[in-house]
């Protein structure tokens, strides 16, 4: 009852450009308890997370009649600050879904879906992002062991800042690129590709080894790197790496 009470509190910024579905959306949303600030365009919907640290959930619409769309103001957003994101959209073509799943993991709404629908993908939406949190906040309290998150091509998707420390990389300069164009030495791309790939397929990590891997500045830096495999909100293998400074 207590969890159900914080997530009908909860703020969501609407992006919509069209007033009249705003303000419709706008009262359904409140009727069950939500708090909703709408934002017209993309640029005014990035200004206003940045000013509003209150904000729990963002639906975004795609096409905002503006200069940036909502997959654009999403990736500026979502670069700026950890929080749930889902899109709300008319848009069904496959090659826009699976763009927008690049960019967050809370959903994607079809308008039109009806209320019942909307409702149950903000309340998930904000669900994952509190238990997510949750996992996060105990890495980052970990503070001497540099924890980095990578997608199941490779991607870094979690940066954390005893990683920043080590690596001499920020979690901006690092998240979205590759594990091996990163930290891996290149004569070691190949085989860390390969370990890689099996260990998401086994959903199992490798023992703890030393690693020598790669500062920003192009120094090397021998760690003792243990591995995890975790799943992602959409059920999808992710791999986590547990970094410290090993003697040499």
């Amino acid at each position: 009852m207590q969890r159900q009470e914080v997530l009908a509190k909860a703020t969501i910024l609407l992006v919509e450009d069209e007033v009249l579905i705003a303000m419709a959306s706008k009262q359904t949303l409140e009727r069950h308890g939500y708090q909703v600030i709408i934002a017209s365009s993309g640029e005014q919907a990035v200004q206003i997370v940045e000013n509003t640290p209150e904000l729990d959930l963002i639906l975004m619409d795609i096409d905002l009649g503006s200069e940036m769309n909502g997959t654009d103001a999403a990736e500026i957003i979502l670069a700026q600050r950890d929080i749930a994101l889902t899109f709300l959209s008319s848009h069904t073509e496959p090659e826009v879904v699976d763009k927008t799943e690049g960019i967050t993991s809370y959903g994607y709404v079809v308008k039109n879906s009806g209320e019942t629908v909307l409702l149950a993908s903000i309340k998930m939406a904000l669900r994952l992002h509190q238990s997510e949190g949750r996992f996060r906040r105990v890495l980052s309290d970990v503070s001497e062991v540099a924890v980095q998150g990578y997608a199941q091509d490779g991607t870094t998707n979690y940066w954390n800042h005893a990683s920043e420390l080590l690596y001499g990389y920020s979690a901006k300069e690092a998240i979205g690129k590759k594990l091996w164009d990163l930290i891996i030495p290149q004569e070691m791309a190949s085989e860390v590709k390969q370990a890689v790939q099996q260990m998401l397929a086994r959903g199992q990590a490798n023992p703890p080894e030393t690693l020598s891997l790669l500062h920003k500045d192009g120094s090397r830096i021998l760690v003792r790197s243990n591995h995890s495999v975790t799943t992602n909100a959409r059920g999808e293998p992710e791999l986590f790496c547990l970094d410290i400074p090993a003697r040499s």
